[in-house]
């Protein structure tokens, strides 16, 4: 059921922000997103398949992988993050589109340590509560950027 709630606010969204933000800016939008989407895909390294694997074998590891796996993924979203942002200053990038990258960049870090969250959760068989927050998250993003987008704002603001 949250699947379906996720996967509809985010079509919404998808609608309402081509909609509002118009061609050149849904465009700045959808760089930034995939920029966030390719450093989430290769920050991550398949740490929370092994977190899962390995929590759910024995469940007393739970606080030793997660002091040991959530300052690795923090310290390598973060180095990932000074990279792109790095890479926005040398690119050839609108200021606009560096700003959105880079801020989105930004929110890899805290994407990474939830991911990881999820997973420790799923390895308890705990599905139920990550299922509500990513419910919950997906409605209150769609609501406060909708209200946000009908007061007119630019791309920048949005991200």
């Amino acid at each position: 059921m949250s699947e379906i709630v996720s996967r509809a606010c985010g079509l919404f969204l998808v609608i309402l922000l081509a909609r509002k933000l118009g061609p050149a800016d849904y465009g700045v939008y959808s760089l930034a997103y995939t920029f966030f989407t390719l450093l989430s895909l290769v920050t991550n390294l398949g740490f929370d398949t092994v977190v899962t694997k390995n929590v759910a074998r024995d469940k007393s590891l739970t606080l030793e992988v997660v002091q040991k796996i959530f300052p690795l993924k923090a310290a390598i979203a973060l180095l990932g993050t000074i990279l792109v942002i790095f890479m926005m200053f040398v690119s050839g990038y609108s200021v606009t589109a560096k700003m959105g990258i880079s801020l989105l960049s930004l929110a890899v870090i805290y994407f990474n340590l939830h991911t990881c969250t999820v997973a420790i959760f799923n390895a308890h068989e705990k599905m139920g509560y990550p299922s509500i927050v990513n419910s919950l998250k997906s409605m209150i993003s769609l609501g406060l950027i909708s209200i946000y987008l009908l007061y007119d704002n630019r791309v920048i603001d949005v991200i």
